[in-house]
């Protein structure tokens, strides 16, 4: 059985939980065009082609390193 306490510890997740995802899914996106071209270096990686998205993370690039 679940004590009182852990009850609210859970109903306190739940809150913060609800509060957080709210400002996740409002973000706001800038249309926009971007071109990359260069060179693979290393084999390149087997996609899936059901996926329907797809995100690749490039660390932090400085604009003087992009030419």
């Amino acid at each position: 059985m679940v004590k009182d306490t852990e009850k609210k510890r859970l109903m306190a997740l739940f809150v913060s939980v609800l509060l957080f995802s709210g400002h996740a899914s409002s973000t706001n996106f800038t249309p926009g065009q971007l071109a990359l071209s260069g060179e693979l270096v290393a084999a390149a990686c087997d996609i899936d082609p059901s996926s329907r998205e797809l995100w690749v993370d490039f660390g932090n690039i400085s604009a003087r390193d992009i030419n």
